[in-house]
């Protein structure tokens, strides 16, 4: 307690907290004892990933496609979380420096930008990004990179629009729809909507851009549903709706993925088969860290699920 300048009631609770992960060893009158046989065991993995400064209770989006709050998944992997809200050089560098310190098995990131790659290539360990990102715009690729099919993503959407009855749907992402992730989604949602006989519109939600995006959204033809992909905090862009003269739940059906609010249908995603895919590749990087796998795109794993908020 002294050597950190902590209470000894935090010692107390830090030495439960590695009790119950099954790491030390108590012997009543002896002492306390790293459990050998653990350790060696488990594999020492980080997560560096972003937060919206504006809701830091936001779980990130890595955190969730990778299940981390799913014990069953990871109770043979050591994983510590870092949550950042700014990714400029000067944050990444210092988050990566402490990271470096501790040198676990393999780093795990949705934070990666043109000017943080050379960051992660220097790092002695071996480095996955979770997700998609613009790569045209950010530079050279990571040498391991694990996304979800994105273009499944908007099927889904679309088809449970298309299945509620309506003929015109507007997709709201914020993904460039000529670059990786964004073009995934548009191409999946007009496949999709093509398939069922519906008309189909993808429309950029630029942050902050609510007015502009309902403008997009009901020019020419007024849509009746519309799709939000990923962002959060909907209930100012349904304000914005409301305000233009529209429901959700009325005139107006939502389909949301990002976060529930009521009147809209809210997308529930079950990530745990992803997670145990991403989890099995990554696992075979850590054995073989000279041979990186470059980019995986998994199809057909997660399931999805629609919930009504009334």
């Amino acid at each position: 307690a002294r050597g950190f300048d902590v209470s000894q009631q935090v010692v107390k609770s830090a030495l439960d907290l590695l009790a119950q992960r099954n790491l030390i060893v108590r012997e009543p009158r002896v002492g306390i004892f790293v459990n050998a046989q653990t350790i060696s065991q488990h594999r020492e993995y980080w997560l560096l990933a972003s937060r919206g400064i504006d809701n830091p209770d936001i779980t990130d989006y890595a955190s969730q496609v990778l299940s981390v709050s799913n014990h069953d998944i990871w109770q043979d992997i050591n994983l510590s979380t870092r949550l950042i809200s700014s990714l400029t050089p000067d944050i990444v560098r210092y988050e990566l420096d402490k990271i470096r310190e501790i040198r676990p098995d393999c780093l795990l990131t949705q934070v990666y930008t043109k000017d943080s790659a050379s960051l992660f290539a220097a790092l002695p360990f071996p480095v996955v990004l979770i997700g998609d990102t613009d790569l045209e715009l950010t530079g050279p690729p990571p040498p391991n990179q694990i996304v979800e099919n994105t273009g499944e993503r908007a099927a889904f959407m679309v088809q449970a629009a298309a299945e509620a009855g309506c003929r015109q749907v507007a997709l709201v992402a914020g993904g460039d729809p000529d670059h990786s992730w964004g073009k995934k989604l548009k191409d999946g949602g007009e496949k999709a909507a093509s398939e069922h006989g519906i008309d189909f519109r993808y429309v950029r939600h630029l942050t902050g851009g609510h007015d502009d995006t309902i403008r997009v959204i009901l020019k020419e033809t007024t849509a009746d549903a519309v799709l939000i992909d990923g962002f959060r905090n909907i209930g100012s862009f349904i304000g914005k709706l409301n305000e233009a003269g529209h429901h959700p739940g009325q005139d107006l059906k939502i389909f949301a993925n990002g976060e529930m609010h009521p009147g809209t249908i809210y997308i529930k995603s079950d990530y745990q088969a992803f997670s145990h895919a991403v989890l099995d590749r990554i696992d075979d990087l850590v054995k073989h860290p000279s041979v990186p796998f470059g980019r995986i795109e998994l199809s057909g794993l997660i399931r999805r699920s629609l919930i009504s908020l009334q």
